[in-house]
């Protein structure tokens, strides 16, 4: 790089602006620059605007909430708006209105907001250089399909460590996340609310059956199936937490299905480290330990809203099951850990 001139009597540079640095000088300073930064410096004029274009900034965070008529996509704080236009009296057009926050709107003709945002959606994530920490997707009902489709498309293109799909539909996660490479994801929240409650269990089975789940390190489910029967929790090889969010009041989790959850834990193909599971109990606590207590014979320990117990799982370690009931409210938390032995 061309070294700065000074004047050595005002001791001052004979550069004024950015524009008047060395051609390799703005590239180097790229790195130190967040997503947002990039886009304020290519607010202050057409050259910087290309420049900037032309480090294919590398965003850390998305967000898109897919709705009727209007959708956001959201870049590291960035909000862009997308919305069909509707005349007066609610007629329809072929127009999409698409807002940079902080910028001009721009009106795109024979244009489809769901069409325009999963196309750019699609141009950021193509980009080699996208790296993601979150990548969140939050749809309405009807639009499902299309974003399947799209992101499905891109197989297995997508890194990120932290993935968030919440969609109204039974079916079709497991094709996006087989579009995230696999030893890159570190936490999924899948919400299955929409899933019919018999088929939640075959269902997850076969999004935690992918590779991409089965190396997560937490995977976070909202579920209508607390049936222990219809989970296989062999296949999370990797899973650190296995979460489960049950949140139908009407629908509660029973002794007898707690102590299914601690059974299937013990087993040989089990190596989960924890197990939580939030829902509405249909129990007293201190029936849970007078009943715990007769069929394993073993001291369940009960202070308040909180009980517990340690039982044996496999010949190194042993499970430590707690449940603890939330004061005020309808329902508790069931956690169960694995806990290695301590050789006296």
């Amino acid at each position: 790089m061309d070294p700065v001139n000074v004047n050595p009597e005002t001791n001052d540079t004979s550069i004024r602006t950015l524009m008047e640095l060395p051609a390799d000088f703005l590239p180097k300073i790229a790195p130190y620059l967040g997503y947002v930064d990039r886009v304020n410096l290519s607010k202050v004029n057409r050259a910087l605007q290309d420049e900037v274009k032309s480090w294919k900034p590398e965003v850390k965070n998305i967000e898109v909430q897919c709705n009727q008529n209007r959708s956001i996509m959201t870049l590291d704080g960035i909000q862009v708006h997308y919305e069909n236009v509707v005349h007066p009296g609610g007629r329809p057009t072929t127009t999409c209105k698409v807002t940079h926050v902080g910028r001009r709107s721009k009106m795109l003709q024979n244009a489809n907001q769901l069409d325009l945002i999963l196309s750019d959606v699609e141009t950021v994530l193509r980009n080699p250089r996208a790296q993601l920490e979150n990548f969140d997707v939050f749809s309405t009902t009807g639009f499902e399909q299309k974003i399947i489709e799209k992101l499905g498309s891109l197989v297995p293109q997508i890194e990120a460590k932290s993935v968030n799909l919440t969609m109204h539909c039974s079916t079709g996660q497991e094709t996006i996340l087989s579009s995230f490479q696999s030893g890159v994801l570190e936490s999924l929240v899948l919400n299955d609310m929409n899933c019919p409650g018999i088929e939640c269990g075959s269902h997850i089975n076969l999004v935690t059956g992918l590779e991409q789940c089965q190396r997560a390190k937490r995977v976070t489910i909202f579920t209508h199936s607390l049936r222990p029967a219809n989970f296989q929790l062999e296949n999370l090889t990797g899973v650190e937490i296995l979460d489960l969010k049950f949140q139908r009041e009407h629908l509660t989790m029973s002794i007898a299905t707690a102590e299914n959850w601690l059974n299937i834990l013990r087993q040989e193909t089990s190596d989960l480290p924890v197990f939580k599971v939030e829902v509405p109990f249909d129990f007293q606590l201190q029936d849970f330990v007078r009943h715990m207590g007769n069929v394993t014979g073993l001291a369940v320990q009960h202070h308040g809203n909180m009980c517990g117990l340690n039982i044996a799982a496999k010949p190194h370690d042993y499970l430590e099951m707690i449940l603890q009931l939330t004061p005020h409210a309808l329902y508790g938390t069931l956690r169960i850990t694995r806990k290695l032995r301590v050789r006296a």
